[in-house]
């Protein structure tokens, strides 16, 4: 019967194995750099809805810095 430490011993030299051994076997060629992808195009920013409370009302926001302010 094996104990529990050398089961915990066999199980982080299998899974040690398991990430090393493809890496290590497999030939390392360096393949050609992938091509240049184009700049995204600028797209308007989608409408969102505006947010709904719990009473039902909604809540308008105000767009500064790029960040969504809620006034209650």
């Amino acid at each position: 019967m094996t104990s529990r430490r050398e089961f915990l011993g066999y199980a982080g030299a299998g899974s040690l194995a398991a990430a090393l051994g493809p890496a290590a076997a497999a030939p390392t060629a360096e393949a050609p750099p992938a091509p240049a992808a184009p700049p995204p195009t600028p797209r308007p920013p989608a409408r969102q809805p505006a947010v709904r409370t719990l009473n039902g009302w909604t809540l308008p926001h105000v767009l500064r810095d790029g960040v969504k302010e809620f006034h209650l």
